[in-house]
């Protein structure tokens, strides 16, 4: 309860000390003035009803200082609650925030609000309860006597980045917006003697440096962009809209260079990382077994805690103070299961990856920013091997683990470009065997589920588990038949977990009420049982089956079975169908099959094979999936009175 009321305080909490917004003028740098603009926004053209007509961004690349204007049109009531707040997020340790001006114009008047600002930072902990701790912070303000018709603007400066990167800034700018916008100024600046790389993704005719006295600037001018039609089905790796990055790093290989100075091993961690390294291994004699033993206990015994506030979001921990203090994010894990495993001469090295853009990674600039977590790679008796060590209670043997294919990634190690990752997730799927026992159609019957998890399906089950109680478990799954039937806890929900196999089983019975209902039809009284694999719906789910523009996210990997064996009071003589679904999507199997023609087999079959439908592939993969959900409800009818 303590550890709840201090989450809870510590996202609600205004910062009160060392936190101050400077009230400046504009820096002398910028170039402030905004062109007369012909607009051809209309109401109609607007979500929300406000629309931002005017985006200024500047950047200091000399400095490390980032500009930015913004003019918004409110156009109707909604815009005025749309338009009503500041909100503007900086780093405590690294960043600070000089504020400009805030003005309205109303019915061409313009009226100075910068003295009616508070602008309180507000702690932005959004990820604590994961473990997270940031250090952002929000300087906020709720803007008083906003009103339809209004032209709001406002100017401020973020200054300072991270010193981790050691001057090598990056920076990236999207040039589209749901809504229109009217003007796009996009400029930087820079020292002549500094280099930068530009480049953009879903543009042409990219801008140049020039020279201008003593710097080089270089300025993008965008005028009457249409919104654009963003798809929530699109993968969040698909970029649609122009982007434009700028880099101090010319390739990869340079990033790599970077990181191998941020994860280098010093000399004070060393004994540390061998006194652990013999405490983990004492008595194992097999080199796999050792390699076992220490990823279980980086994964297991270093709690996940991330500081990732200043520097600390970037370098990690030495391995001495992560064993110390006993908790550490995926940097700090990683740099110490590298450091156990070389004690062995494995050859080990982090990692980095894109969780959002994986198998896209290339598509962004070059630069130390763009990786968001990072895993180990290690090789051993000539098969490679990548583990995260973040995954707690993580099942399977050395090679029967279940690693998440993050698609590409960067090795951290003198002059390595990216590479292709191999997931290892041969081993993830879900069988669900169902067996409903109906002695007679008026009294109660029984149903037993055994659900088998294997891989990362086992993986992700163990975390649940190790937070909710196995009540909690019986809940839930009691909930899914409850969708169906009256179903009644009859044995206590059974958990077997076969760690080193990373396979678990769980076993449901329950006892059944009236799981044949009467219903007439004709004036004749029958007996009538419906049916649904409920956990197929996890999968196979009811689409809009319309033109895309972009590609449709799908849940990968995804390897799925289900049996369900219904015993039944009478014979049954019904058609047996077979149903096959194979597109560039899924592959879909459905059969029915009678044993003594009292029960009723019904075997399901999913597998997914990418994680992404292609647009011009979509109608069809959408139709299919239609059509499969449709024919899964099945309905038995036995006459009452024979």
């Amino acid at each position: 309860m303590k550890h709840i009321a201090l989450c809870f305080f510590l996202l609600l909490s205004v910062i009160t000390s060392g936190q101050k917004i400077a009230f400046t003028e504009i820096p002398e740098w910028v170039k402030d003035e905004i062109p007369e603009i012909t607009s051809k926004t209309t109401k109609n053209d607007v979500i929300g009803g406000a629309y931002t007509s005017v985006i200024d961004y500047q950047t200091n690349l000399i400095t490390k200082d980032d500009y930015f204007f913004t003019r918004t049109h409110v156009l109707t009531e909604t815009g005025v609650s749309w338009s009503s707040e500041i909100s503007i997020t900086i780093d405590t340790i690294y960043n600070e925030l000089d504020f400009h001006y805030f003005r309205i114009i109303r019915d061409d008047q313009i009226i100075d609000r910068t003295s009616d600002l508070t602008l309180d930072f507000l702690s932005r902990e959004d990820n604590l309860s994961q473990g997270i701790y940031t250090g952002a912070v929000t300087a906020h303000d709720i803007l008083e006597d906003i009103r339809k018709g209004d032209i709001i603007e406002y100017a401020y400066t973020i200054k300072g980045e991270n010193p981790i990167f050691e001057g090598h800034s990056y920076r990236s700018y999207a040039l589209a917006s749901i809504n229109p916008i009217d003007y796009y100024r996009l400029r930087l600046i820079k020292d002549p003697k500094s280099e930068y790389f530009i480049s953009a993704l879903n543009m042409e005719d990219l801008p140049t440096w020039n020279k201008n006295g003593k710097i080089e600037e270089l300025e993008l001018v965008r005028t009457n962009l249409e919104s654009f039609e963003f798809e929530e089905s699109t993968p969040p790796w698909h970029i649609a809209f122009p982007y434009f990055f700028v880099s101090a790093f010319p390739e990869m290989s340079s990033v790599s260079n970077w990181a191998v100075k941020i994860f280098e091993l010093e000399n004070e961690s060393k004994l540390a990382i061998s006194t652990l390294f013999e405490q983990i291994t004492a008595g194992i004699d097999k080199e796999e077994e050792k390699i076992d033993a220490i990823i279980r206990w980086v994964q297991n015994e270093i709690r996940y805690m991330g500081i990732e506030s200043g520097i600390g979001s970037i370098k990690p921990f030495q391995p001495a103070q992560t064993i110390e203090q006993r908790y550490g994010d995926c940097k700090d894990k990683t740099l110490l299961l590298v450091s156990l495993l070389k004690e062995m001469d494995i050859e080990a090295y982090p990692y980095l990856v894109n969780s959002t853009m994986q198998h896209r990674l290339g598509d962004l600039a070059p630069g130390a920013q763009i990786f968001d977590h990072v895993i180990t790679y290690f090789s051993y008796d000539y098969e490679d091997y990548y583990i995260d060590p973040t995954v707690s209670f993580q099942g399977g043997s050395l090679g029967k683990r279940a690693t998440f294919d993050y698609g590409l990634g960067l090795l951290v190690k003198t002059g390595t470009e990216l590479s292709e990752m191999e997931g290892q997730d041969n081993e993830s799927s879900m069988l669900i065997e169902e067996s409903f026992e109906i002695v007679d159609f008026e009294n109660a019957g029984m149903l037993t589920v055994k659900s088998t998890l294997s891989g990362m399906n086992a993986d992700y089950m163990r975390m649940y588990l190790d937070v909710f109680s196995t009540r909690e478990l019986s809940k839930e799954f009691r909930a899914v038949y409850g969708v169906l039937y009256d179903v009644f806890e009859k044995e206590k929900l059974n958990i077997s977990d076969d760690l080193n196999a990373n396979i678990i089983e769980i076993t449901e019975v329950y006892e059944t009420q009236s799981i044949f209902k009467t219903i007439e039809q004709e004036g004749k009284e029958f007996y009538q049982m419906h049916y649904e694999p409920l956990s197929l719906y996890d999968y196979v789910s009811s689409m809009n089956c319309e033109y895309k523009n972009y590609p449709v996210y799908v849940p990968y990997p995804v390897n799925f079975k289900q049996i369900t064996s219904v015993k039944l009071p009478l014979p049954l003589i019904i058609p047996l169908d077979v149903k096959t679904v194979d597109n560039s999507a899924f592959n879909y199997l459905y059969s029915e099959k009678m044993k003594d023609m009292t029960e009723l087999v019904l075997s399901y079959t999913y597998r997914a094979k990418t994680n992404e439908i292609k647009n011009t592939e979509f109608n069809q993969v959408c139709r299919d999936m239609q059509g499969i959900i449709q024919e899964l409800p099945l309905t038995l009818t036995f006459p009452k009175n024979l």
